[in-house]
């Protein structure tokens, strides 16, 4: 809970000398031996043993719709324990989830079973209610029920509570123990005058951001929620006591977050989950400052729509307020699960923020990941071959992607002297019959091309020129023919029109040359008047290929030279869907400021005859938004993470696409 006025419960009496010594930061050891019970006037709470069974029981009577595991330990080694709660449980589904926790102070027992309450809500009332049925299937709803069982556990402990609120850490070089959880997260941490750096405080921040180890055990947990670029918790809420207030971000500062709908959509939610429990609802800082707190970071760290909800109207409510408490917070519970989907749906701007489900995303945590994602998605194990390019640069894999595409083939990434794990797995899963490295020692290393060579029984080969020229050239000599129909040619000095091209190229199986802004190369020459193709197509305005450049083509075609070309790479990518006829079954759609997503999507947009268009991380630009209004395809695939493609991108395309 945030920084509260120290009220004793009216209920039960707190020993005087006992809270003194607390406050002054005495050192009263880790818990010795089994957790005692609650005070006997209080035995209705659960202790940390009856509540792992109580979770455990919950569990087995319901397998397919709960599953519990710990995402770590507290100081004292006490498990923290999280339900997972959806109606494939096994499965990590593409849904969005829900967070819940309780527990982060000691002497807040009620936290915990509304914690505990919300597991028994959704599994017991799923067979009955079609309203809970809707929300756990269209969900994954994840339970933390005590991020502080030291606490808990030593507040309860004796026949009267000890009004302890921090964890059982204790502090080098005083004897006073333990800090405050919710202000030992790392965002804004100590920045306001919110917490204290005093050791004895009862609001200590810790000697360092993520210093407990319960609050660092819950960072790794959220972090790991991040699959594919995309953070899949999208509402938190975090039980304490008390007050019946529900409150959000901003915690440090009285201004408000500075996305204007994320501002008006936080409260909106929070006003009406405050006005479901009849509570009050209100930006937390307006309740008092607090720095280094939970929900700050939840919001600033990865933008989830995050509240504290306080329970209850005392600092220790008896144990006969347990149901009615819990059940007059359920309503709020269950609004927070409806709009989890979507949370700008509360405002009516869902369309603008939330891209609907015919919109899939293929994404890692680098570019490697993205590159196996993309691969994973659209190639099947057995292909005949996968080609293996740096990550680091684009001029070998621009070539090496046409001839993916060309071959049915995709293209995945590595780093120069080693060979990323991403890549390694989806090599495992293809079993291609060769690979192909695209480049020279310099940019992908023999000790990677060694290693490349236990995952296919065909052996494991390259191409590479002198220059990215030659090493296009040596691409296309592989397997062009002569008198091809069209061959392509673009900048080498930059990737965004050599990108897009590559699934057009596939639609006639032709190669991708490279050349300089002015001069054509010799190695690119020499491969033109080998093929001698039926015609050439040069990529891009006389800004990145010279009008002398095309003209110098000329020589090595019966046929015209044309270009095709936009005021930027957005339209020029946009023209070069032009070919691709309406009512496709899907367009893909990546940024067009940097290169990794996009060389792994040209060859899986290849293998589903379908155009590659570029957008911004943060806009849809004109050119792209009239192709997809003409194309109108059934499905967007969006490359990359949100730092990419921002989703506000993707709905603005699927908008844009209907």
């Amino acid at each position: 809970m945030p920084m509260e006025p120290r009220i004793l419960s009216a209920h039960r009496p707190v020993s005087l000398v006992l809270a003194t010594l607390i406050a002054l930061g005495s050192s009263l050891g880790p818990a010795a031996g089994p957790a005692a019970a609650f005070p006997s006037y209080d035995s209705g709470y659960h202790t940390y043993e009856e509540l792992t069974s109580a979770i455990r029981d919950i569990e087995a009577a319901h397998p397919g719709l709960v599953k519990v595991s710990s995402i770590g330990k507290s100081h004292e080694g006490r498990d923290l324990w999280v339900a997972k709660v959806s109606d494939n449980v096994a499965t990590d589904e593409d849904e969005p989830e829900v967070l819940i926790d309780g527990g982060h102070h000691g002497r807040e027992h009620l936290s915990v079973e509304m914690a505990l309450a919300v597991l028994k809500h959704l599994t017991s009332t799923y067979a009955s209610s079609e309203s809970t049925r809707r929300r756990v299937n269209g969900t994954e709803t994840w339970i933390l029920f005590n991020l502080n069982p030291d606490g808990t556990t030593f507040d309860g402990g004796g026949s009267t509570y000890r009004d302890w609120r921090k964890n059982r850490q204790p502090n080098g070089g005083t004897s006073a123990i333990g800090t405050d959880l919710n202000r030992n997260y790392g965002w804004k941490w100590g920045c306001c005058g919110g917490s204290s750096g005093s050791p004895p405080s009862e609001n200590y921040r810790g000697p360092r951001p993520w210093s407990s180890p319960e609050v660092a055990a819950l960072k790794r947990f959220v972090d790991g929620r991040v699959i594919g670029g995309r953070q899949q918790i999208r509402i938190h809420l975090s039980f304490h006591s008390f007050g019946r207030v529900v409150v959000w971000p901003w915690a440090h500062t009285g201004a408000g977050v500075p996305d204007a709908d994320d501002r008006a959509a936080l409260a909106a939610i929070g006003n009406e989950m405050a006005r479901l429990a009849g509570y009050r609802g209100m930006q937390s800082h307006a309740l008092y400052p607090t720095d280094g707190d939970q929900i700050d970071w939840m919001y600033g760290g990865h933008r989830i729509f995050s509240y504290t909800v306080e329970l209850a109207d005392r600092r220790y409510p008896p144990d006969e307020m347990i149901a009615t408490e819990t059940a007059r917070a359920m309503p709020a519970v269950q609004y927070a699960l409806d709009y989890a989907s979507c949370p700008w749906s509360a405002i009516g701007r869902g369309s603008v923020h939330c891209p609907p489900s015919w919109v899939k995303r293929l994404a890692g945590s680098d570019r490697y990941a993205t590159a196996a994602a993309i691969s994973r998605a659209s190639f099947t194990p057995g292909v005949p071959v996968a080609y293996v390019a740096t990550g680091t640069n684009y001029p070998d894999a621009l070539a090496g992607g046409a001839a993916a595409a060309r071959d049915g083939a995709p293209v995945l990434l590595t780093q120069q002297g080693s060979l990323p794990s991403a890549t390694a797995t989806e090599l495992a899963r293809l079993k291609p019959g060769r690979i192909v490295v695209l480049g020279g020692p310099s940019v992908v290393s023999e000790a990677v091309r060694s290693k490349l060579t236990g995952y296919t029984g065909g052996g494991v080969s390259r191409l590479y020129g002198a220059d990215r020229y030659a090493t296009a050239a040596a691409i296309s000599a592989a397997g062009t023919p002569r008198g091809i129909s069209v061959v392509y040619v673009a900048t080498g000095t930059n990737y965004p029109d050599a990108l897009a091209a590559i699934p057009l190229a596939a639609r006639t199986d032709s190669p991708l040359l490279l050349t300089q802004p002015h001069s054509l190369p010799y190695a690119t020459a020499r491969e033109l008047d080998r093929i001698r193709p039926g015609r050439i197509v040069v990529l891009g305005g006389s800004a990145v290929v010279s009008d002398k450049v095309l003209d110098r083509m000329r020589v090595y075609t019966a046929g015209a030279v044309t270009r095709i070309a936009g005021e930027d790479r957005y339209e020029t990518a946009a023209a070069v869907a032009v070919p691709f006829p309406a009512g496709l079954e899907a367009t893909f759609l990546a940024t067009g400021t940097a290169f990794p997503d996009a060389l792994a999507g040209g060859p899986a947009a290849a293998k589903h005859g379908v155009p590659l268009l570029l957008v911004t991380p943060s806009s849809l630009p004109p050119a792209t938004a009239g192709q997809l209004r003409r194309i109108k395809p059934a499905s967007l695939v969006v490359l990359g993470g949100l730092g990419v493609v921002s989703d506000e991108v993707a709905a603005a395309a699927a908008r844009a696409a209907r």
